[in-house]
């Protein structure tokens, strides 16, 4: 059985997707500084997820979610 793990992430703007974990207490901080960077075109806020390639498949499916409704 896989112990969920708290995951956040962003899109860049060169299209590649990152995942990030939640670490307390700086997530706040982190989050601020994502969405004001830039280079982020978009921000994913905490979910929760197994692993690090699940965290990143839902980062992608948000994101593309989010692309569609931008044209």
């Amino acid at each position: 059985m896989h112990k969920l793990v708290n995951w956040w992430g962003y899109l860049h703007e060169d299209g590649s997707v990152h995942a990030k974990r939640v670490f307390e207490p700086t997530i706040e901080g982190d989050l601020d500084e994502a969405i004001g960077s830039p280079f982020v075109v978009y921000v994913v806020e905490p979910f929760w997820a197994k692993d690090r390639q699940t965290a990143l498949a839902c980062i992608r499916e948000e994101t593309d979610i989010w692309l569609k409704k931008q044209k």
